[in-house]
């Protein structure tokens, strides 16, 4: 694995710089459009995560709309999707650990414990429908969150060769019952550091005070 993402990260910078170029023209003025987005199993609708370690599979997606005038990646009017650029952002108690791009996909990423950044062409006849990016590994501790950050490097081109801006999404959150299980672990902490304080106090006054003897009655006859 470190090897691909060795491989990953080399690549990256010179993929990046070509798909910036190309897509340089097009970048000021383009308007937002609710269809691109980026999701893990559904699209708006963040993935549960339990603590711990888990992996989960991103999906981007123009929608499902084919091309019926024009060319795709040309002059198309359909949903293709022709090239993609992503940024992702964690949160909180939750940390991006590995990444293992989709097979034959050609995307190239770059990955920081915090955020990753990715990349796709299919210049051709682009792609219709959701696109697998690959295989996100995070780690989970505390509560947190993981999101699609919308700026210039979250965009994607369509069919006809339009810049369009990923919507911002959180695509993954600590499952409900983590948030739960960490208060009550820290209140059950809290109650037993109050609990050996006490038992603690209470030693100390033992330890502390002087010996009482009970009086002893004397009776005469």
């Amino acid at each position: 694995m470190s090897e691909s993402k060795s491989a990953g990260q080399r690549s990256f910078i010179g993929l990046h710089m070509v798909v910036i170029a190309i897509w340089s023209s097009w970048l000021i003025s383009q308007p937002a459009t609710a269809d691109l987005r980026v999701y893990v199993d559904s699209p708006g609708i963040p993935r549960a995560l339990p603590l711990g370690t888990t992996a989960f599979d991103l999906f981007v997606s123009n929608g499902t709309s084919p091309t019926t005038s024009g060319s795709p990646c040309l002059n198309g009017n359909g949903d293709e999707l022709c090239a993609w650029s992503v940024k992702l952002q964690a949160s909180g108690g939750v940390q991006l650990v590995a990444f293992t791009p989709a097979a034959l996909s050609g995307t190239v990423w770059r990955l920081e414990p915090t955020d990753i950044r990715a990349n796709g062409i299919s210049a051709i006849s682009g792609k219709l429908g959701a696109e697998k990016i690959g295989t996100l590994h995070v780690g989970v501790t505390d509560v947190g969150a993981i999101q699609v950050v919308a700026d210039s490097i979250s965009t994607g081109v369509s069919a006809d060769l339009q810049v369009r801006q990923i919507a911002a999404t959180v695509v993954a959150l600590p499952e409900p019952g983590v948030i739960p299980g960490l208060a009550a672990c820290g209140l059950f902490l809290a109650a037993l550091a109050r609990r050996s304080s006490s038992a603690k106090t209470a030693d100390e006054r033992l330890a502390v005070s002087p010996r009482r003897d009970t009086p002893t009655s004397t009776w005469s006859s």
